[in-house]
This record gives structure tokens, sequence and C-alpha cells, in this order.
């Protein structure tokens, strides 16, 4: 699964890029309407997050980190999350273990509409990480089992200035392959909702 999402995701940012390229060969007056619909051109950006996400017990909050790359209204790039949220559990009494989990990915994204200084982006997320039961007195790991997760999403960004765009987001995490003891990948899907910035060279 992990590689046939690869090869969908190269695939298709090689052709919306081939896209995008092609509009160079329009007249200039088409060219030009065609402009007003991207800020700018290229980017290059980091792209922190902080996310509401669902749990057992929750919602929790996990911390991301990215790197991106922009074309015109297309983008793509990889991020790493980590779980924050403070969720035990007594797996074999009279213990309790603490949950933890990491995940990593890439994603894929277009701008759909632009007014004046704010952006509506459309983006598919695809990410695999590692879910424990880590022991509360003695930081052991109890457990671990593996997972996948695909997440669509719109973010709407204002820009105020040309090397830092602000944004919020909100999507539907579907967690799936996850046969970890005591947990519901279920109890882990759901409705996301965050917000962050993208700091870059943009032009």
């Amino acid at each position: 699964m992990r590689i046939v999402f690869i090869i969908l995701l190269t695939c298709t940012m090689a052709r919306l890029f081939a896209q995008e390229r092609s509009l160079d060969t329009l007249n200039t007056a088409d060219t030009a309407r065609y402009h007003d619909q991207a800020l700018y051109q290229y980017g290059l950006y980091l792209e922190p997050l902080i996310e509401v996400t669902p749990g057992p017990g929750g919602p929790y909050a996990c911390d991301q980190i990215g790197f991106g790359l922009s074309y015109r209204r297309v983008s793509g790039g990889v991020f790493l999350s980590t779980f924050k949220g403070n969720y035990e559990k007594t797996l074999v009494f009279p213990n309790s273990f603490k949950l933890e989990y990491m995940f990593g990915g890439g994603y894929l994204g277009m701008q759909v509409l632009r007014i004046n200084q704010f952006e509506l982006d459309i983006r598919l997320n695809y990410g695999h990480g590692d879910m424990i039961w880590e022991r509360t007195d003695s930081r052991a790991d109890f457990s671990r089992d593996e997972f996948d997760l695909i997440k669509p999403e719109i973010q709407i960004s204002g820009v105020p200035f040309r090397y830092l765009k602000l944004f919020i987001t909100s999507g539907y995490r579907k967690i799936y392959n996850l046969s970890l003891t005591g947990t519901d990948s279920g109890e882990f899907s759901g409705f996301t909702a965050g917000f962050g910035l993208k700091a870059g060279y943009f032009k």
C-alpha cells in the first residue's frame, strides 16, 4: 500500500507540474489572468503545525513539522507528527501504561481559490507510524504496532507578508492496519483541526 501510494503521489505531482508548465504557452493576456490565481510562483518552506486529533477519551493534541515545495498552485511535501496527549490505561493489573505514537508521511496539495491575500488549498496526506504502550513506572515498552493513515483536508491561509503564511486547517483522518492491544483504530479516526504557519522563501 505504501509503495502504491508513493508511486501514485509521484506520478500525480509530475502530471500537475507538467500541466502548470504547459500554461506558459498561453498568450500574454491568458497568462496574466492565470497568474492572478497564484500569489507566488515558487515556494520553499517549513511548516510547523499544532493539530487537535481524535483519540480514546480525547481529543488530543499533536505537534507536526513539515517541509514543502510549491509551484504555482501545486504543492507537495513531507511531515513528521508526534502525539502530545496523556492517555493511560491498565492493561495488566495493577500496572498502568501510557500510550505514545508518532507517524511520518507526505502530502500533495492544490490551491483552488485565492482572494486578495487569502488562499484556499485542498490536500491529501498519507502517513505511516508506530503506536506503543509504555509502562508508566519503568518507561519500558510493553506492546507496539504499526499503522497507516490517510487524511484529506482543506487549508485557509492568510499572507501577512512575503515570507510567511498563517493558516487554519480541517480534515478527516482515517487510521487503519492497527491491531495494538487495548486500542481500536476507530477511536483514532475522525475530524481534525489545527493552525500553523509556512515560513520560507516565496517568489
